[in-house]
């Protein structure tokens, strides 16, 4: 059941989403894509954004799902930057930087 913040005025699905709604100036829906495992008429799956309780934080994002972003500014600080798989041998080469995988692990050659 949503419980009414007290902060923004807005609906929130847990007692934790309404302490960073106060803690961080607010929340949003999550757009974390998200597979449901089920598929289309025509065979194509469908995708959908994951829509928990999401707030800003001194590296970016999370969500009350547990998603998390890092920002480019502190990626590009610490020296690191997501990459594919296919992109991470020559971002390695190229850039110096680390590569990390969008399951964020660290691309190992």
């Amino acid at each position: 059941m949503p419980i009414k913040c007290g902060n923004c005025s807005n609906r929130h699905f847990s007692v934790t989403s309404v302490r960073m709604c106060y803690q961080y100036g607010g929340v949003l829906p999550c757009d974390w894509l998200i597979d449901t495992r089920r598929y289309t008429e025509d065979g194509e799956p469908i995708i959908v954004a994951c829509g928990a309780d999401a707030w800003t934080t001194d590296r970016g994002w999370r969500c009350a799902a547990g998603h998390e972003h890092v920002s480019a500014e502190v990626r590009d600080r610490e020296g690191w930057d997501y990459v594919t798989e296919d992109e991470a041998e020559g971002f390695a080469r190229n850039t110096g930087r680390v590569p990390v995988l969008m399951n964020g692990h660290p691309w190992v050659p």
